[in-house]
């Protein structure tokens, strides 16, 4: 089963019965690590422990998003990326690209009724070799090797 010992992100929004989610995941022995912008809701849901961590994120602001990616990298190995499919489906086509390009498993979440959550994959994506982890590594290790920076003198002491 897609939820056995597995770790997800969920992303959150008010819109979404998250909590009720995150009671459903956890009964199948998975973890969540929360990210949005309501960092109160989020923090709460920890000290439940509905969800392991969580991070701020606006994903309408790029450094938010960065700062998450590069968070999530550094201490979070996911199998996937949760989220509201209501919320996907009505989202700006900027914030679809963001949210298809933060993992290879996307799967939307339709909660008819409270404990009775469909999951199902994201389908007509391409399956990305960069997502948005990786691709800020490769801006980096350009960035280390450009011209420019080779030019600059070693601080000295």
């Amino acid at each position: 089963m897609l939820l056995n010992g597995n770790r997800f992100l969920l992303i959150d929004n008010p819109l979404f019965s998250t909590r009720q989610f995150c009671y459903f995941v956890t009964e199948h022995k998975s973890t969540i690590i929360g990210t949005g912008e309501d960092t109160r809701k989020l923090l709460k849901m920890m000290y439940d422990h509905l969800i392991e961590d969580y991070c701020y994120c606006n994903f309408e602001d790029e450094l938010s998003i960065s700062q998450m990616t590069d968070y999530l990298d550094k201490y979070h190995h996911l199998s996937g990326v949760f989220i509201c499919d209501d919320i996907y489906l009505n989202a700006k086509p900027s914030i679809k690209r963001v949210i298809k390009s933060l993992h290879n498993n996307i799967y939307l979440v339709n909660g008819d009724s409270i404990n009775n959550f469909n999951i199902s994959r994201l389908q007509n994506t391409q399956v990305l070799d960069n997502n948005y982890l990786s691709a800020q590594e490769n801006k980096i290790g350009k960035l280390s090797n450009s011209p420019f920076l080779s030019c600059l003198p070693l601080p000295t002491k």
